[in-house]
């Protein structure tokens, strides 16, 4: 699956913390389709307050909505 324009899919982690309380999302996630390849496979953080749609695990979001390449 591959993204059109400035579309993105994020994989986002699921952590699980010490009290076994699931978190599926803090804005940090993986870059799994980009248009700009230099993108791809980065870990990112993005604006989580806005509302994403979710499809096949991935979610799909504008790139002017990722603030910042983290690794």
């Amino acid at each position: 699956m591959k993204t059109i324009g400035d579309w993105v899919f994020v994989e986002i982690n699921e952590t699980v913390t010490k009290s076994g309380i699931s978190i599926k999302n803090d804005g940090v996630g993986v870059v799994k389709h980009c248009s700009d390849s230099e993108l791809n496979n980065k870990s990112v953080l993005f604006d989580w307050s806005n509302k994403y749609k979710e499809y096949d695990g991935l979610l799909i979001m504008k790139k002017e909505n990722i603030i910042a390449v983290i690794k």
